[in-house]
């Protein structure tokens, strides 16, 4: 069974589009730094930034897009 609730997944979905609409550029499905920091999840970048979305970082990334 998969741990993720829908509430969870719902998030995740907001994020994703919230940093489309911030002008992110999804990089890739599912990428991993390669173990330096443990980032994972849904790859966007801007300006030379990177962020994952996952289940650890979806909240975060709405609550900072939407101040």
């Amino acid at each position: 069974m998969n741990p993720m609730t829908n509430s969870l997944r719902t998030q995740i979905a907001e994020a994703k589009v919230a940093l489309i609409k911030d002008g992110w550029d999804l990089v890739g499905s599912i990428m991993h730094d390669g173990g330096a920091t443990g980032d994972f999840g849904i790859m966007y970048i801007k300006d030379k930034d990177t962020v994952f979305v996952n289940f650890k970082t979806a909240k975060d990334i709405l609550y900072i897009l939407s101040h």
